[in-house]
């Protein structure tokens, strides 16, 4: 089935040449992810740049009750265009990359690169950021693993922090230590946002010492700062095809050559072009957006972001095939996880009952008196679940320790089963019991009641069985069922490079 039967129809737009039904083919044929996170980054930048003006300009007279609320002053305004800087909505497609590609090691297919920016950016702005760290005597920094580095190289990613980090050197041909050290009042102050919050007032006093005592931070950024021109080359590489091609639909010319010249050309009745040589800026290109296509945009951005996140899913889960949760993952707004007080109070009570659990991972015992935290085996951050199968009490510090690391299937996975089957068997006995207490009397007990919460939980593996039936199975029969949900997903969050936990004591355990 083509992929426009399957996205949610555009809404029309009466009484504006606009042609919705080009906008709704965009994503018909496409080899990778820029148009996606192109059309996401534009999204969100008109809106956000219209709420800014909206402080100060008059409401519009006339919106309908549903569009109201997305509706802003430019709309009042149907002169008015607006113009944003090119790099800006490329620096923007870099960000909205970070956490999908970071946190949820998802997968943009062969022919895409952001995967390489990303770590470009990582590799050359988070040593700086660590090395700054270091000379500031925050020790907690000293061995980065991957994962704290990503951690450390958050901030880069976040607003406009990426676009501002590049958009001082646009209009540099070349640069030399002159022109190095005229930047660096610029980029040390800007490196304040960039570094964890917690030790931003530590490297603000540094800062405010004598030159000759703050070598060690200054050294850092200067070479910062170096690096700073190559990658704003990378990022500039989606330059030279993104942009345009989103508007190919709209372009006539029969060559790539002369679309592209037709591209800036504002009559194009496409949803914008691409100038250069406009505002301060000689060489950066800026997109401007007719006030026509503006005054579609920005009512319908809602619906066109979820338009695109349909397409979006759809182009990824042909690249991850197994991967959960996928619209979630690349959703701007991330997803809370809910709070384990119910899941806490399913061990808390057998616990309660003077019953002690044999740890998943090591040799000793949780006992009502454990300081625990509830971890997922298969870590949240790739199944997106709270299923209780998949969780087990750990003591705080190690699961800390152990995060979205993936623990030795072996033993881990058996005596996960094990500790599971002696949960089930004690809620589902104290239900039983309940139910002999009060005979045939309507309505569940309390006990019934807060089995029928995880009931569901259960059914996903259960292959069609109730719970009674779950209990009465054989200790070996009862772990694969849930082996068989375990393993398969423990080895798609392998492949998608969720990396392993070793610490010392379990790797004693399973020797």
């Amino acid at each position: 089935m083509e992929l426009e039967a399957l996205l949610p129809e555009l809404p029309r737009w009466d009484g504006h040449e606009i042609d919705v039904r080009k906008l709704s083919q965009v994503f018909n044929k496409v080899t990778n992810s820029y148009k996606y996170l192109w059309f996401l980054a534009l999204l969100n930048l008109c809106e956000q740049r219209c709420a800014v003006s909206s402080v100060t300009a008059p409401a519009p007279q006339a919106a309908s009750a549903q569009s109201s609320r997305a509706i802003t002053p430019l709309i009042a305004a149907p002169q008015q265009t607006l113009e944003i800087p090119q790099l800006q909505v490329l620096c923007s497609m870099v960000s909205l990359s970070f956490r999908p590609i970071t946190t949820y090691h998802i997968y943009f297919g062969v022919l895409d690169t952001i995967d390489r920016t990303i770590s470009s950016i990582c590799k050359n702005v988070g040593s700086m950021l660590h090395e700054i760290l270091l000379n500031l005597n925050v020790t907690e920094y000293m061995h980065l693993d991957e994962e704290q580095m990503i951690a450390l190289c958050q901030h880069i990613f976040e607003g406009d922090n990426l676009y501002r980090l590049l958009a001082p050197l646009v209009d540099l041909k070349k640069l030399d230590d002159t022109k190095i050290t005229a930047l660096m009042p610029t980029y040390t102050q800007l490196l304040t946002t960039l570094l964890p919050k917690q030790h931003r007032r530590k490297y603000q006093a540094a800062l405010e010492t004598k030159e000759d005592k703050n070598a060690a931070i200054i050294e850092p950024v200067r070479r910062m700062i170096a690096a700073l021109p190559e990658i704003l080359e990378d990022i500039d590489r989606y330059n030279i095809n993104v942009p345009w091609r989103f508007i190919s639909p709209w372009l006539s010319a029969s060559t790539e050559a002369t679309k592209q010249k037709q591209a800036a050309d504002i009559r194009n009745s496409a949803p914008y072009c691409l100038y250069k040589d406009r505002g301060q800026s000689k060489t950066q290109t800026t997109v401007l957006i007719s006030a026509t296509w503006l005054s579609y945009l920005l009512p319908h951005t809602e619906i066109l972001r979820n338009f695109t996140y349909c397409a979006f899913t759809a182009y990824l889960e042909k690249r991850n095939p197994l991967l959960p949760a996928l619209l979630s993952k690349i959703s701007e707004v991330q997803q809370e996880r809910d709070n384990l007080n119910q899941q806490r109070q399913y061990f808390n009570a057998y616990l309660k009952s003077g019953l002690m659990l044999h740890s998943v991972y090591f040799d000793e015992y949780i006992t009502v008196s454990s300081d625990y935290a509830l971890d997922h085996f298969i870590p949240w951050s790739f199944v997106h679940h709270n299923y209780i199968w998949n969780l087990t009490p750990l003591d705080q510090a190690r699961n800390s320790s152990k995060s979205d690391h993936l623990p030795p299937l072996e033993p881990c996975i058996e005596n996960l089963g094990l500790q599971h089957k002696s949960l089930l068997q004690f809620h589902v006995n104290a239900a039983l019991r309940s139910r002999q207490a009060v005979g045939n009397k309507k309505g569940e007990t309390a006990e019934e009641k807060f089995l029928d919460k995880f009931r569901e939980d259960f059914l996903t593996i259960s292959k069609g069985k109730e719970l009674v039936d779950l209990v009465a199975m054989s200790d070996k029969a009862f772990c694969d069922l849930i082996a068989d949900q375990i393993r398969p997903a423990y080895q798609v969050a392998q492949n998608q490079g969720f990396t392993p936990w070793h610490p010392p004591i379990l790797e004693e355990l399973k020797g």
